[in-house]
């Protein structure tokens, strides 16, 4: 109660208040009551001040880039990249198919932007099937988030746990629950530094991306220097794959590995000059990814052979010991700073989910507070960390989030088609950033063939992904949808969700954002002052 009582704003043009709410009497019959008479005194308090509670805009392109990158580059690269090259045959073919792959990213990151000066609300996906689609769609997809993203968390986090874990324990197997533990503290980190404040995860987002481009570029120059000594006998077409089946699949896998330049834009609202920064920082970022993506094979087939890579359960850690000798623990030591950003940026854009959906009444409402000292979302990121932290004790997450990337795409279907609609629709529509309407038709076919051929190839995996999406229904149907036959039990239901708001307004300092931003927020949907087309991006 310290914390409610004596609040602090911090923000230049407001002095300190001290707030004089009546202490709490946890001897009363009746709990929600004096819940209620704390946070009305609370909120009063925030009024006399005058201070508008709404989300900062914090994040520069070089965090915003930071995200692009950090979420692109995750563990894939350093371990299995292998992928790509089982399914076509050849080093010189899987190359072109990394590079293709890379070109839809773009048109992708392209999409996005777009759509995040056009919708610039926080929420990403989420939000713009909202727009698009209305609420059923838009909760679908989000549950088909929750699902996935805690789940990869905690793959991310014990991945990055294990190979610390080998650098004490070399080829044995750590004790008990170590790696569990392990990757809860990895977790646990990321965050702390999420929860203190936008900026500090935004720092720790950028430290770990560098760590990780540092560690690549490492492996790309020692491959190099093997290329000009003239060992580029792996590097051949031969043996290449062109049938259907396998090209779609090389395909599928290669856009996996590109996938999370979407989490930028669950931020919007966080971003300075989001038109300009949004646009450059995917525009730029996925570049760089491809850059990269491309090089460090490039390394690999300079030092091994498609023989050796395909058998290797660690491409990178088998790379660092042929060619670092003594030096080759940095490997294991740069795939855990890796995956730590990973997850740094997936607990960003889930509690960036967790946030909008809750404005839209999807999700419980505390989940939408803002703390009035620091402007963050501090529920919704602390759900986030807890959601994931659960993921790391249960089973079968690998092929859960197997199932949900036929969902992924599916999603990005759905908005492509739904630009396209609105692009037909509101023609004269205000859109700061507009790119031609032939790149989307190119996106919106190629995504319909990654959509379709994984029902040829791996229909089981769809059926799956499909069950999954439609779990949320009667969830939608008893919880969100309103209905007048909704049984009496529900009124119970309703009563503890306002407690709990109540009690999370208290424990977490915060308050719902301030009605005339958010009004603001949702009429403007996309003016800008400044009209940014592609000829204007530097």
């Amino acid at each position: 109660m310290d914390q409610v009582r004596n609040l602090h704003w911090r923000r230049e043009g407001y002095r300190p208040v001290e707030t004089d709410v009546p202490e709490l009497e946890t001897s009363s019959p009746n709990l929600i009551h004096e819940l209620k008479h704390v946070a009305s005194e609370f909120r009063h308090k925030v009024e006399e001040v005058k201070q508008v509670v709404s989300l900062k805009r914090e994040l520069g392109l070089v965090s915003a880039m930071s995200y692009v990158v950090g979420s692109i580059i995750g563990s894939g690269i350093f371990i299995s990249p292998k992928g790509v090259l089982e399914h076509t045959g050849s080093s010189g073919f899987s190359l072109i198919v990394w590079s293709l792959c890379g070109l839809l990213a773009l048109l992708g990151g392209l999409l996005y932007a777009e759509l995040a000066s056009t919708i610039p609300k926080s929420g990403g996906i989420y939000t713009y099937m909202n727009e698009f689609f209305g609420p059923l769609v838009a909760f679908v997809s989000l549950w088909s988030m929750f699902l996935g993203s805690p789940a990869s968390n905690a793959v991310l986090a014990q991945t990055g746990a294990t190979y610390v874990l080998q650098l004490f324990y070399g080829g044995c197997k750590p004790p008990g629950l170590s790696e569990q533990l392990l990757a809860l503290l990895f977790i646990a980190s990321v965050f702390y530094f999420n929860y203190i404040g936008v900026r500090s995860g935004a720092t720790f987002q950028v430290v770990t991306t560098v760590g990780k481009v540092l560690a690549l570029a490492v492996i790309i120059c020692v491959g190099f220097f093997h290329l000009i000594k003239g060992e580029t006998q792996n590097i051949t077409m031969e043996g290449s794959r062109f049938n259907l089946g396998d090209l779609s699949l090389a395909f599928y896998i290669g856009m996996f590995a590109y996938s999370g330049w979407e989490v930028v834009v669950t931020a919007v609202e966080e971003i300075e000059n989001p038109a300009k920064i949004v646009t450059q920082a995917l525009i730029y970022g996925v570049l760089a990814c491809v850059t990269v993506y491309i090089l460090t094979n490039v390394a690999y087939y300079s030092v091994m052979s498609t023989q050796e890579l395909l058998a290797a359960p660690a491409v990178a850690v088998l790379f660092g010991k042929k060619t670092m000798g003594v030096m080759h623990w940095i490997i294991p030591l740069f795939v855990s700073v890796s995956v730590i950003g990973g997850i740094n940026s997936s607990v960003m854009s889930m509690s960036r989910y967790a946030y909008a959906s809750s404005r839209e009444g999807h999700m419980p409402r505390f989940l939408s507070l803002i703390n009035v000292d620091k402007l963050t979302m501090k529920p919704a990121i602390f759900f986030s960390g807890l959601l994931s932290s659960l993921y790391v004790f249960v089973s079968g997450v690998y092929q859960l989030i197997t199932y949900l990337q036929f969902l992924f795409w599916l999603n990005n279907l759905l908005l492509v088609s739904g630009v396209l609609w609105w692009r037909y629709k509101y023609p004269e529509k205000n859109r700061p950033v507009k790119f031609p309407i032939i790149l989307h038709i190119i996106l919106f076919v190629l995504s319909a063939l990654l959509l379709v051929m994984p029902f040829w190839t791996q229909p089981k995996m769809c059926l799956y992904g499909l069950f999954l999406a439609a779990m949320s229904l009667p969830c939608y149907a008893v919880f969100i949808m309103e209905s007048k036959c909704r049984p009496a039990a529900f009124k119970a239901l309703d009563n503890f969700n306002e407690w709990l708001n109540m009690c999370m307004q208290l424990i977490f300092a915060a308050t719902y954002e301030d009605e005339d931003v958010s009004n603001e927020m949702h009429t403007s949907m996309g003016t800008h002052p400044d009209e940014i087309h592609m000829e204007h991006l530097n």
